[in-house]
């Protein structure tokens, strides 16, 4: 019956406002704010950047007040430029900077000597003000020069600033402190500034130059300065410009990439150091999408956010490890997905599309942006985050759609972000009994999410809500910088079921109570039906059952049987009958004899000599050399005999069965050997009394098969008689026959030779294989069918689940899906094929697939299978050894026995261990069928049960671990155990794995030795992990010291529950080894592999600057958050009944994390972490003994292990 009184809604553990694992605090953005595009501008000693609120952040030189911030100190983090906003371009002099407001206002501070800021003095400001004479601006430029630019919007172009060699372009050479109109320009779409010339792009792609042009900076084919613009000869198409000092950059559409101008630093990437007046193309780029111009150095950014630099290297400004200057384009090392890019004096910078900055080269002044005066010559990232606002959820409310009573699906249309691609954002799902989740704070302070962050994920299935009861959803999106930002909440009460009972009624009963049943039931329950317990009775009558209706004529049930409720209220009326007056007959002889013997084969039916008789009991049969089977059918006189039917040899031994038959149904087909044999029909009763028919077969020889023998006798030898030659063959010498394949290609050999069965054997040949298949518990036929086959001396088994009559069983029931298939039998091999249909309809109705075998018994979540449409997130696979083509159908699962020089490297790798191989490995495939061929399943998203034969020789759970193997890796742990069942250990070995493989039992043989544990309060637990290769000591697995009082770093610890749990990750990829998922997590790190793993089950994802962190010690809460997510992967064994109060009885709980307190109070129920003197000392730094002991908690709370060992 249904517990209606308790909660049912089952959740996720509340993982928190973590960014990460580690409790780092999460950043909120405003998702109100019309968000800009980040930019960056580069000065000569100090940045300027544009941040996506509107607002600019500026580091570095400061002596000029070029920073903004009322004030000439330099800093080497980002400072707010004082009183800007709603700004949306930015640039820089060399000491100055410059921005331009959504309003079309251009304001300007830092250096003025020159007259830079337009103010119409030369005086130096260390804020902003607004530049004055100038019209709806649309763009401004500078860079590391001491004039600046501006473009209205009609596509002229304005300049101030110096102008000694006509930087200005106003046909003169005098200072402008104020903006004046560069003169004989129109049609401008872009502009920019050097040290000391000017460039404009026009909108018929052309580029156009003034200022100095000593250098040939201009691209006219002259070394003549020009104080108004000339166009660069031999530049077309171009959509973007650049200039720096004494030279210029053109980017073209088709991602081509020119300069001109100085060369003496290798700056125009020519592969020369020669001055260009012309401008030459720039080697080794291609699908370039943005240029800048340094001083003497170029950046360029291409398609795939790849950085590439040339030029000047004194100080690492081109990010390559070295200060060695380059004449053509070398990529930065260490960096991808950029967006934008800036080239200053002496250094450069990145924006990341994460939207955070990374910087390389000269940084004295503080231009690297990190706290510190240091230079770097190679990227690194910054204390810059230019992404401040947070994603746009979507207008639209939660979609809730109540699918069956207690499950709903909640889904929501995708957000927008201003940086993170919309298939990149991450979505969670929190639920909460208050409407008061409408914001993120509060969301994350009182709802329980659903899961974890997943990018592009728009719906998710919730299940077990509580009926009557009114839930509230909302759900978080956050981008790739972490700032978040929730959706409207959405009420919706969950529907209450109709509620019926059951009643029983005696019908006139006279004596006696009826059975009192006080449960309460929904439609489709199933409800026992109660005997007599209260003793009614009914003068002159005696109680026969129950009945729907009082006078008997509805459904009748008698005591045990099953009530399906339907949409009423249901009594049960007692039914009573009149008792025999006369005397009970005695139970009738059991008659044992046959009605009618039949006998068929593939050529018809077979007739008996004579014809069959009930009272004759010996008869012949004649059978053509070509059919060599036959089936009998047998009709019983009397129901209560058992009629069994064989094939015997002409010495009575046994040839096939003996097989049982129902009466009137034809048996399986039994093979008939050439020559004589008989067929022993035998009818028996319980009393043991039995009558025996014989059929006495020949069988004709093949044509052209019989050897003469060469003496003078009339025996015909063939070896079974002495065939001496002398005749004196006996008559068992008739030719044996040849081998008979069985039905179909391939088969196991039915008759003769080797290929025989011999008594005792189990091997199952192909018409013996009697599959069990029960879908829902029922038993169905033809469900599954399978053929078995002999190869390389293997017996191999091949299954197919037919999807169309899997379907027609479940036509009627829309619930789960649960297939129970038992194949009886020794095998080496058993595949099970699904074709399309079977794997769709299990895919949707949630099915298991339980393969019981004597290889093992698996258990399999159908959902852990991809649709063939999802193979590509696959690992490519070898072809597997199945007995079919697996390409025909859509995934096939094979369970098989490890040949023998697998056996023998696996025992060998177990020995170089410390163990010792026990048993028979058994092997687990899963194969999903791709356009490109197969593919494997590499990893389960939850943990599956495998159970295998537990070795007879091992005696009282000497086991002592289970790992997985793979060759030439090292074994790795398996949580495994023998769950004792009814106070009897099973005969399996109870796995569980996150994984397929190949799985062996293990007996530890050379135990370690840490001599620092003896009489340690943590000896018991380490012991026992080590045993299963979870832990090792202080300086690797040869240490004889555990050290358990010394700090457990991050790496350690995550190492540790990786071990424990048995994640495994696979390093390589198609193209080579895969890149790290953290910035400091390398392929050459002892721990890269476990990293890797956690990070693909979602266990940990680093800090915001996708560190991890990896020799940092791990606090105690940082520890209990890890420990429940890893208890959600190992299936959700512990489960949330409690709140918060039970961490009343600590002194400490206030000191407790917000995002720690729900994975705080779960292992504390479960008694996994239990405190120290009533303080959980949640900041404290965790031990490795602490570690250890937490481990094997968890491991035996979460039922994965027993306590210890085996």
């Amino acid at each position: 019956m249904k517990r209606l009184g308790r909660v049912l809604l089952s959740v996720c553990l509340l993982l928190g406002a973590l960014s990460g694992w580690t409790g780092e605090k999460a950043v909120f953005g405003n998702s109100g704010a019309s968000p800009v595009d980040p930019k960056l501008s580069a000065g000569f000693y100090h940045a300027v950047s544009l941040v996506s609120s509107g607002e600019v952040y500026s580091w570095g030189q400061n002596t000029k007040g070029q920073l903004g911030n009322e004030s000439t100190v330099s800093r080497s983090g980002p400072v707010r430029t004082k009183g800007l906003t709603d700004v949306i371009e930015i640039a820089t002099g060399a000491r100055s900077s410059m921005a331009l407001k959504r309003d079309g206002t251009v304001w300007s501070w830092g250096a003025n000597e020159q007259g830079e800021l337009g103010i119409g003095t030369e005086v130096n400001v260390n804020v902003p003000v607004q530049v004055q004479g100038l019209p709806a601006i649309r763009a401004i430029a500078g860079s590391v020069g001491y004039h600046m630019l501006a473009l209205d919007e009609e596509g002229e172009v304005w300049g101030w600033g110096r102008n000694d060699d006509g930087e200005v372009g106003d046909g003169t050479l005098v200072k402008r402190t104020s903006p004046v109109k560069v003169q004989g320009l129109s049609g401008v779409v872009q502009i920019a500034a050097g040290e000391y010339n000017s460039l404009a792009l026009k909108s018929d792609g052309t580029v156009w130059a003034w200022g100095h042009n000593g250098y040939g900076e201009l691209g006219d084919g002259t070394r003549t300065n020009r104080s108004l613009a000339v166009q660069v000869n031999g530049l077309n198409d171009v959509k973007s410009i650049s200039a720096g000092t004494f030279f210029s950059l053109a980017l073209k559409n088709d991602g081509t990439v020119w300069a001109w101008g100085r060369n003496i630093y290798g700056t125009l990437g020519d592969g020369s150091r020669s001055d260009r007046s012309l401008p030459v193309q720039v080697q080794n780029l291609q699908d370039i999408t943005k240029i800048s111009a340094g001083a003497h150095h170029s950046l360029a950014l291409d398609a795939d956010g790849n950085v590439w630099g040339w030029g000047a290297n004194n100080h690492g400004q081109l990010g390559q490890g070295n200060e060695l200057s380059t004449t053509v384009p070398l990529q930065a090392a260490g960096i991808d997905s950029v967006i934008d890019i800036a080239a200053g004096g002496y250094f450069s910078l990145a924006l990341k599309d994460s939207g955070i900055l990374w910087a390389w080269g000269y940084g004295r002044g503080g231009e690297m942006a990190d706290n510190t005066a240091n230079s770097r010559n190679l990227p690194a990232v910054t204390k810059a985050v230019l992404d401040t606002t947070a994603p746009v959820p979507s207008v639209s409310q939660l979609n809730v759609v109540e699918t069956e009573p207690g499950t709903v699906e909640v889904n929501w249309d995708a957000a927008n972000d201003n940086l993170t691609a919309t298939d990149q954002l991450e979505y969670m799902l929190y639920v909460s009994t208050s409407a008061v989740i409408d914001t993120v704070a509060r969301i994350e302070r009182h709802g329980a999410p659903l899961g974890s962050y997943a990018p592009a994920s728009l719906q998710q299935m919730v299940y077990g809500l509580e009926p009557g009861k009114t839930y509230y959803f909302n759900v978080i999106v956050r981008d790739r910088a972490g700032y978040k930002a929730a959706y409207t909440v959405k009420p919706f009460a969950a529907a209450k079921p109709k509620l019926y009972t059951v009643t029983y009624d005696g019908n006139e009963s006279t004596a006696g109570s009826v059975p009192t049943d006080n449960g309460i039931y929904a439609e489709g329950d199933v409800v026992t039906v109660s005997g007599n317990t209260g003793g009614l009775s009914r003068d002159g009558y005696e109680f026969i059952g129950w009945n729907t209706a009082a006078d008997g004529t509805g459904n009748a049930y008698t005591p045990g049987d099953k009530l399906l409720i339907s949409d009423h209220h249901v009594t049960l009326y007692a039914v009573w009958r009149v008792p025999s007056v006369d005397p009970p007959d005695p139970d009738p002889a059991v008659e044992v004899f046959l009605e009618q013997l039949d006998l068929e084969s593939s050529a018809g039916t077979v007739d008996l000599t004579p014809a069959f008789s009930s009272s004759v009991h010996e008869y012949t049969a004649s059978l053509r050399h070509d059919s060599d089977h036959v089936s009998v059918t047998a009709d019983v006189y009397d129901s209560r005999t058992v009629v069994t039917a064989g094939v015997y040899g002409q010495d009575g031994e046994v040839m096939s069965g003996p097989v049982m038959l129902l009466s009137g149904v034809k048996s399986p087909a039994l093979p008939i050997p050439s020559g004589t044999s008989s067929i022993k029909v035998e009818v028996s009763a319980a009393s043991g009394e039995k009558l025996v028919y014989m059929v006495t077969v020949i069988r004709e020889a093949e044509p052209g098969s019989e050897v003469p023998g060469d003496g003078e006798g009339d025996g015909v030898g063939d070896g079974g008689g002495d065939n001496d030659g002398d005749g004196s063959g006996d008559d068992e010498g008739s030719p044996s026959p040849p081998e008979t394949p069985s039905p179909g290609s391939g088969g196991v050999p039915v008759s003769g030779g080797s290929g025989s069965p011999v008594p005792g054997d189990s091997t199952i040949l192909p018409e013996q294989l009697k599959i069990v298949s029960l879908v829902n518990d029922q038993a169905l036929s033809g469900i599954v069918t399978g053929t078995v086959k002999q190869e390389n001396n293997r017996t191999a088994a091949s299954l197919i689940l037919d999807g169309t009559r899997l379907a027609q069983a479940m036509a009627a029931n829309t619930g789960n899906a649960d297939v129970f298939i038992n194949v009886p039998g020794k095998m080496d091999e058993i595949t099970l094929d699904l074709d399309n249909s079977a794997l769709e309809l299990l895919h949707s109705r949630k099915g298991i697939i339980k393969l019981y075998t004597e290889i093992g018994q698996l258990t399999l979540p159908v959902h852990e299978i991809p649709s063939p449409a999802a193979a590509g997130l696959l690992l490519k696979s070898v072809s597997p050894p199945s007995v079919n083509q697996v390409q025909e159908n859509a995934a096939s699962i094979q369970l098989s026995v490890v040949g023998e020089e697998d056996q023998a490297n696996i025992s060998q790798e177990a020995m170089a261990q410390g163990y010792r191989l026990l048993g028979v490995p058994v092997e687990l495939a899963v194969w999903v069928s791709s356009g490109d061929g197969l593919e494997s399943v590499a990893n389960f998203s939850r943990m599956v049960e495998l159970r295998i034969p537990r070795p007879e020789e091992t005696g009282g759970g000497r086991i002592t671990t289970a790992a997985a193997w793979k060759a030439g890796k090292e074994l790795r742990h398996v949580p495994a155990n023998m769950k004792p069942q009814d106070g009897e250990v099973l005969p399996e070995v109870v796995l569980s794995t996150l994984a397929p493989g190949t799985f062996v039992l293990l007996q530890e043989i050379s135990s370690p030795v840490f001599r620092d544990l003896r009489g340690h309060w943590s000896e018991p637990a380490v012991k026992s992990l080590a045993s299963k290769m979870i832990v090792q000591g202080y300086d690797g697995h040869l240490s004889v010291n555990y050290a358990p009082d010394a700090p457990v770093t991050r790496a350690e610890l995550l190492a540790i529950m990786v071990r424990a749990f048995g994640l495994k990750s696979d390093p390589s990829s198609d193209t080579g080894l895969k890149a790290s998922p953290f910035t400091d997590v390398k392929a050459s790190d002892w721990f890269y592999d476990a990293a890797g793993a956690a990070y693909e089950y979602g266990i940990v994802q680093g800090y915001r600057d996708a560190a991890f962190r990896p020799l940092s010690p791990i606090t105690r809460q940082e520890a209990m958050v890890l420990m429940m997510r890893l208890s959600e992967t190992a299936g959700g064994g512990l489960m949330l009944s409690q709140d918060q109060v039970v961490l009343t009885g600590y002194t400490d709980k206030n000191a407790l994390s917000p995002w720690a307190e729900r994975a705080a109070t779960l292992l504390i129920q479960h008694g996994v972490i239990q405190g120290s003197s009533q303080q959980l000392r949640p900041a404290g730094i965790l031990t490795r003994a602490e570690a250890a002991v937490m481990t094997e908690r968890l491991l035996v709370k979460t039922g994965l292990i027993e306590s210890r060992s085996f």
